[in-house]
């Protein structure tokens, strides 16, 4: 899929939304094989009904087949092979094409059967495939399969035109079911974005909210705990706030609160986690960071932070923060999350009571 396809989704999401689909469609995959390797095995019967002397010829092609179908459905247990199911899927297409156009070739009445089963072929790739593109994909590879062999046997009860003016019509008419399946997979993707992101943000200022953090943070220390790594936290404080809201109005507030989280998140690095916990309020989560990174890095937030002008509805003025560091101690059981933040916010009122705008390491 292109960014054309999905114009929403900005490059995370749309991998996301890429993952999402193939988690989603591998079990129907893995369904759509072990059906595949079934019927292959089945349709031998249709063989004897149509040319008894042709079965022993379509029984080896018939049980290439379902072995090819039966490694497929191996290959696609690991979790991990949602990542390679585009791969998975057009091996699936061209062990169809393959298998039911040679054995179409075999048998006088070839062509009536072959064309439905390469067109039920066709249509599976739409439920099997995560994308409306890997549908195609897959679709053209039938059609070369079926092509070759039509030109290899030099088959006479069938032309060209024929196969591909159905095989064509079946492709079009997949590639446009397909497409929409996706696009209607996309809204719903999208719709879940939007209501995670309602749960989980600030809507003033698009950062993370207390209840997104404190989860987070406690994932965080799990995993430190479990590779023996640091981790810190800094609360941060806009000094005078109140003043700021009395002198110029709450709109301007609201101003300097946004410039806070939009200016701040630029100095930390993707892994770090920045929240608003409510009011002027604010916490930063620094995983694999001890006391020390953490202390420069809050003193790098408090300089950058003072020298920023904000200027909103005819106002401008400069603000500054006062910030609380601590270094979760995670070899202690006792210490939680909570009493990590309970320490840095000691230290944040350590930090307004010795003149503000500063950094105090608790």
């Amino acid at each position: 899929m292109t960014t054309g396809v999905l114009p929403q989704l900005d490059g995370e999401l749309r991998e996301r939304f890429r993952r999402t689909q193939s988690e989603r469609t591998l079990p129907i995959a893995r369904m759509a094989y072990a059906a595949g390797a079934a019927f292959m095995l089945l349709f031998v019967a249709w063989d004897a009904l149509l040319d008894s002397g042709a079965i022993f010829r379509t029984l080896p092609v018939r049980g290439a087949c379902a072995a090819s179908f039966a490694a497929l459905y191996v290959f696609a247990k690991p979790a991990k092979a949602a990542a390679r199911l585009n791969l998975l899927n057009l091996l699936a297409s061209l062990t169809a094409g393959f298998g039911v156009a040679i054995v179409m070739a075999m048998l006088p009445r070839g062509f009536d059967l072959g064309i439905a089963g390469l067109t039920m072929v066709t249509f599976a790739g739409v439920v099997i495939t995560p994308s409306w593109r890997g549908s195609v994909n897959g679709s053209l590879v039938v059609m070369a399969a079926a092509n070759f062999v039509v030109l290899l046997t030099s088959q006479g009860w069938f032309t060209l035109a024929q196969i591909n003016g159905f095989l064509g019509a079946s492709l079009a008419l997949a590639a446009l079911l397909s497409f929409f399946l996706e696009q209607r997979h996309l809204r719903a993707f999208l719709l879940e974005v939007q209501l995670e992101r309602a749960a989980t943000t600030d809507p003033l200022t698009g950062l993370y909210n207390r209840r997104y953090f404190i989860e987070t943070a406690e994932r965080e220390l799990a995993r430190a705990r479990r590779y023996s790594k640091p981790l810190s936290v800094l609360m941060l404080d806009i000094d005078h706030f109140k003043r700021i809201n009395d002198t110029y109005g709450h709109p301007v507030g609201d101003e300097v609160l946004k410039t806070l989280a939009r200016e701040a998140a630029p100095l930390l690095r993707k892994l770090d986690v920045l929240a608003r916990l409510g009011g002027e309020e604010f916490a930063v989560l620094l995983s694999e960071t001890g006391g020390d990174g953490a202390a420069l890095l809050a003193e790098r937030l408090r300089k950058s932070l003072s020298e920023l002008t904000v200027r909103a509805l005819g106002a401008t003025l400069k603000f500054t923060v006062s910030i609380g560091c601590a270094e979760v101690m995670v070899n202690s059981q006792g210490e939680d999350i909570l009493s990590a933040l309970e320490r840095a916010d000691e230290a944040l009122y350590k930090a307004k009571e010795s003149g503000r705008n500063r950094v105090v390491v608790g």
